[in-house]
């Protein structure tokens, strides 16, 4: 992984706040396994509605994460000793789900599974269906049936043809994509890939992504910013890199906010984190560190300049 090269030199600066939404809006009827074929779930027979023509998010933002870990109770004790999350189940709808959530409200929520621990984005379109046919039109794979989430909107887990997983969302409202900011809330996703410029194209034919992209500094290679257009302003919603590492494959990277990124890696380190290099600066916009959580899951940490 390609852990010493400038990130997202100007993404920082362009993305207003961060993404997720209050645990309120996660009355969920569903279980979602984003890159398995294995899926539990309500499915609604009627078309999913349009999110609202004043929604404040933004097609293509990423506005939910799914941590996928064999052991919830341990994965939400690390991240609530490093990220200061709450975890924990909640009952909604007869059913109970574990959700995670700063001091503002929640950022996602866990699954058990077996394998190694990830997180899944779930990414804003403004029509599932059409999204999920255009998936599979450029290459990419439908991980099971698509599901409802009670009064919030609709779900489609996928991969693409690098088996890079994401979720489709369709919301039914603002509110049920609203971000959270603060300590410990998602501050960007980026796709680490082998394949850059077929991720490229299959992300902006999925998602209508255009491109910006910059030039790094020595032998770092080009870094891809996937934009969108927002109420007349250009959005910088997400990243894609190269990856460095033979065989290593195509993985979402989240990156949340901390107040000190050096004392949060060291916490993590002695928790049972693995670090993938050292804590790096990026000029206008951070410091950041990358880690591997004790079960698997890629993340990184970043406190962004003020």
């Amino acid at each position: 992984m390609r852990t010493q090269r400038a990130a997202f030199t100007i993404a920082a600066k362009a993305v207003h706040g961060t993404f997720a939404g209050p645990a309120a809006r996660m009355r969920m009827t569903m279980t979602t396994t984003a890159n398995t074929a294995t899926t539990t779930t309500t499915t609604s027979a009627k078309k999913p509605k349009a999110p609202p023509a004043d929604s404040a998010t933004p097609i293509g933002r990423i506005s939910w994460l799914l941590l996928k870990t064999p052991d919830i109770a341990e994965s939400g004790r690390f991240f609530a000793d490093i990220l200061g999350w709450q975890v924990g189940p909640q009952e909604m709808g007869g059913r109970t789900f574990n959700f995670f959530a700063n001091s503002k409200g929640a950022i996602g929520h866990c699954q058990e599974v077996a394998g190694p621990s990830a997180f899944i984005g779930f990414v804003v379109v403004d029509d599932l269906q059409r999204a999920a046919k255009r998936v599979v039109a450029a290459g990419g794979s439908l991980t099971g049936p698509s599901n409802q989430l009670d009064g919030v909107g609709h779900t489609q887990a996928f991969v693409d043809s690098d088996g890079a997983a994401l979720c489709l969302f369709q919301p039914e409202s603002a509110a049920s994509a609203a971000k959270v900011d603060g300590p410990g809330a998602l501050h960007w996703m980026e796709l680490n890939t082998p394949n850059v410029e077929k991720a490229i194209a299959f992300l902006s034919g999925v998602v209508g992504y255009g491109v910006q992209t910059m030039p790094m500094p020595g032998d770092m290679g080009d870094y891809h910013l996937l934009t969108r257009t927002h109420e007349g302003e250009e959005r910088l919603l997400a990243g894609v890199a190269a990856t460095t590492t033979p065989g290593q494959p195509a993985t979402w990277v989240p990156y949340f906010d901390v107040a000190d990124v050096v004392d949060t890696r060291a916490r993590a380190i002695k928790l049972g984190a693995t670090p993938l290099g050292e804590v790096f600066d990026v000029e206008g916009t951070g410091t950041m560190a990358i880690l591997l959580d004790p079960r698997g899951a890629t993340f990184a940490v970043m406190t962004p300049t003020t």
